[in-house]
């Protein structure tokens, strides 16, 4: 009876085992609760048109279909540089080079200038320091080519054939006689003095030393045709910008100190020189043909026009006599350049009026 229980019981179970495994293999019947209720990732679904819909289901949503990586970029940038933003300027491309900003003479006439030979009152020494100041000051004007430089010699020479034997060229008589004859608009002189020059024990087996100096540059600019002075300049270096070491040290400081002196006051003088209204003169009138103190160096050029004027009168002040400067004397008319000759030598033909003389002045028409 035992055994026959035991039976009937693994029966049963060995049923309901079975009936288990046969409800769960079947999950497609309709009854069948067995599917997944989690969606699949987008990555999963395949989706098919023209599908029948299921009642109460909306369509699935159509995604377009994604461009490779590099396709995606170039299409970017692409769009981005079709889009134009409100208010955006285009801005023009930076020039391959820079504008030629160099002194053109077909830009401005510019002004006969003298430079004297400088004072020197450093004391005793061997060396000429004057001079090289004067030198120093040459070479920098002639590096800003906004003048032309007459030599100090040639201005003797021409006076000397004139009849003037002047004792210097700063002389009042010898300016003035220089602007008629020579068309010279200014002069420059000037002086060096407070030389210091300081050494330093010298350093090492081979006994080198160093030194510095410093100079006081003063630079004296005057008007040609009345003979005043129109502006003192004075230029002072410290003594740690000319330090040198080595042989021949405190010559070398003093000339670095000379150059850094003169360089302070350069632009000085040139911006004063703007002041002065470009003028020149008539050196002689020929067979009707004008010939004028100025040339391809001052900066005119065939066809250019001038107006020619009387020398005007000298107006000095009754009290100070100091001389304020030259009227513009009555025009006689005009003239045009024709031709070109020498270093800075025109000749010019009558355009309108006559009675044109030697020394008259010309100048530039006013607009």
């Amino acid at each position: 009876m035992a055994v026959s229980g035991k039976r009937h019981f693994h029966t049963n179970f060995v049923v309901v085992l079975l009936g288990t495994m046969v409800l769960v293999g079947c999950s497609w019947l309709p009854w069948s609760k067995s599917r997944d209720k989690e969606p699949h990732s987008d990555a999963e679904t395949i989706y098919i048109e023209d599908l029948e819909r299921g009642k109460g289901q909306a369509p699935p949503e159509k995604r377009p279909i994604k461009p490779p990586a590099h396709e995606e970029k170039e299409q970017a940038v692409l769009e981005i540089k079709g889009k134009e933003e409100p208010g955006r300027r285009e801005i023009a491309p930076a020039p391959t080079a820079p504008p030629d900003l160099t002194f053109s003479p077909a830009r401005v006439l510019r002004r006969k200038i003298c430079v004297v030979n400088f004072e020197d009152r450093t004391g005793p020494h061997e060396e000429k320091y004057g001079e090289l100041a004067a030198l120093r000051l040459l070479k920098e004007l002639e590096k800003t080519q906004s003048s032309v430089l007459v030599d100090k010699e040639v201005v003797q020479e021409a006076l000397a054939k004139n009849g003037i034997e002047p004792e210097g060229l700063l002389e009042p008589r010898a300016m003035r006689e220089a602007h008629q004859i020579l068309g010279i608009q200014a002069f420059v002189a000037g002086s060096i003095s407070d030389l210091q020059v300081k050494s330093s024990p010298p350093v090492g087996d081979e006994g080198i030393k160093s030194c510095m100096a410093s100079v006081r540059i003063e630079l004296r600019l005057y008007d040609g045709s009345t003979a005043n002075l129109l502006r003192t300049f004075i230029g002072k270096n410290p003594s740690f910008t000319s330090v040198e070491t080595g042989l021949h040290s405190n010559h070398r400081s003093v000339l670095k100190a000379i150059d850094y002196g003169v360089g302070r006051v350069i632009d000085g003088i040139l911006r004063y020189l703007d002041f002065l209204e470009w003028s020149s003169t008539v050196a002689r009138v020929e067979d009707g043909k004008v010939f004028i103190n100025a040339g391809r160096l001052t900066g005119l050029r065939v066809g250019s026009i001038l107006d020619v004027y009387e020398p005007g009168q000298e107006v000095i002040n009754p009290v100070t006599k100091f001389s304020l400067g030259w009227t513009t004397g009555e025009r006689k008319g005009s003239v045009m350049v024709t031709h070109l000759f020498g270093v800075d030598g025109s000749v010019a033909e009558p355009v309108n009026g006559a009675g044109f003389t030697a020394n008259d002045v010309v100048k530039v028409p006013q607009k």
